[in-house]
């Protein structure tokens, strides 16, 4: 994961933005005319897509107060308006050894009417300083260097939620919307390539919850975020000390080119039941140089069993016959209601693999509907995370699918995990899992 940290005027958060406006309105003297103009929540999203991060500098600062002087890795810095000159110098000796600088031109003719000479002159002075600083004199639309890393200077508008989301002047043209999506997509792959050499980390897959003494796979994700080959990488994968590696989680990669991925996958055996926190990290090391990647808080729970689990957790009673009617439309083309019923009590591993595909078809075609960037060979894992990264699946309709998810592979594969064995009682469950999804999915109208 990349860090991105945030300074300025505009909102990363589009309801925010709106408890701005009703305050200043009921409350000020200034007055905001349109809140989406101020505001970044898709800026903020399609980030997340692609691995970034971005949060105020708050977050980051609450996390490590040294992280705005390490040397060790590069970071994005986005700035809106105006900022002191200590943080301004504190940024470029950063960008000077290789973090990328964004800075947005603040939209006074639309925000803030009372108060634009004021910030205006913030933001002109804060020009100044860095064309001083820089030697370069900083125009809009453009793109310099600055020691080993870049700084873009672009109109607020091109990164925005205008046309993005309807608001208080009318509504959005899908055409438009999917335009300036990709406009920002293409952006952010620039602002994210570095000058120096740079490597990310994604786990792509890895279970909320899983027996004790049975092998997991983690998959993990490396991309190579720099415009050089990077010749040697060892990647080095810790988990925590009960789980037994039964792979190599050292990996050594050559002849890594720029923008590139890479995939690996870790086998590891968890020996204890409990908790465990963020059980994945990672260190890279090239060029005698050692980073440690930073990953999302995550967690996994070690159980005896996952039928156990499974059974523990049944609903007591499940009208399964009209619920599953009720959503016929949807198991199409894949099954149908009294299908999936007639098999239930025959063959439970069969049952449990039907919803499995028909959950991955359905959150495929979501996908399709909903994210630009979303490509075929994507597996099911990659897909509900992408889909729940970009706040389209809440952490309910997720943990539905990851279960359907997570079931479903195991049944797919009975043949060879002998020790784990489904009943009646088990599909039935998986189904329930379905009905809940496919409730939360229509609900919100992404079906």
């Amino acid at each position: 994961m990349l860090v991105a940290a945030y300074y300025g005027l505009h909102s990363l958060d589009l309801n925010s933005m709106f408890r701005t406006v009703a305050i200043s309105t009921l409350y000020t003297n200034e007055r905001i005319e349109d809140p989406i103009a101020s505001s970044l929540s898709h800026f903020k999203q399609i980030c997340c897509r692609y691995n970034v991060q971005l949060e105020y500098v708050n977050f980051w600062n609450q996390l490590d107060s040294h992280w705005l002087s390490d040397t060790t890795r590069p970071y994005i810095f986005v700035i809106s308006g105006s900022l002191d000159s200590l943080t301004i110098e504190q940024i470029l000796c950063s960008v000077q050894n290789g973090s990328n600088l964004i800075i947005l031109s603040p939209p006074w003719e639309i925000i803030y009417n009372t108060s634009s000479p004021s910030f205006q002159e913030l933001h002109n002075n804060l020009l100044q300083f860095l064309n001083k600083r820089t030697g370069y004199c900083i125009e809009k639309d453009t793109e310099i260097v600055f020691g080993q890393g870049k700084i873009f200077y672009i109109e607020h508008d091109r990164v925005n939620d205008l046309l993005l989301e309807s608001g208080l002047f009318g509504g959005v043209k899908k055409s438009e919307k999917i335009e300036k999506e990709q406009q920002i997509e293409s952006f952010i792959q620039k602002a994210s390539t570095f000058n120096v050499p740079c490597v990310d980390c994604q786990v792509r897959s890895i279970p909320m919850t899983w027996p004790q003494d049975q092998p997991i796979v983690i998959e993990i994700e490396l991309t190579q975020r720099s415009s050089q080959v990077i010749n040697e990488l060892l990647v080095a994968i810790k988990v925590p000390s009960s789980f037994e590696p039964l792979s190599t989680t050292e990996i050594y990669l050559e002849d890594i080119r720029p923008n590139s991925k890479r995939s690996i996958a870790v086998l590891v055996v968890p020996r204890s039941q409990g908790n465990y926190f963020n059980p994945v990290k990672i260190d890279v090391t090239f060029q005698d140089k050692k980073q440690s990647i930073f990953l999302p808080e995550s967690q996994i729970k070690i159980i005896s069993s996952l039928p156990e689990l499974l059974r523990s957790s049944r609903p007591s009673k499940i009208d399964l016959s009209s619920t599953l009617t009720k959503y016929e439309a949807k198991l199409q083309p894949l099954a149908t209601s009294s299908n999936l019923l007639e098999l239930l009590s025959v063959d439970p591993d069969a049952v449990i693999a039907k919803v499995r595909r028909i959950g991955e078809h359905i959150c495929k075609s979501i996908a399709r509907r909903h994210l630009s960037d979303y490509s075929n060979k994507w597996t099911f894992a990659i897909v509900t995370k992408q889909l729940f990264s970009a706040s389209i699946l809440n952490s309910k309709a997720k943990g539905y699918i990851d279960t359907i998810r997570v079931f479903g592979n195991m049944a797919a594969h009975a043949d060879d995990v002998d020790t784990i064995q489904f009943d009646h009682e088990d599909a039935l469950s998986i189904c329930y899992a379905l009905v809940l999804f496919l409730k939360e999915v229509t609900e919100k109208n992404l079906i």
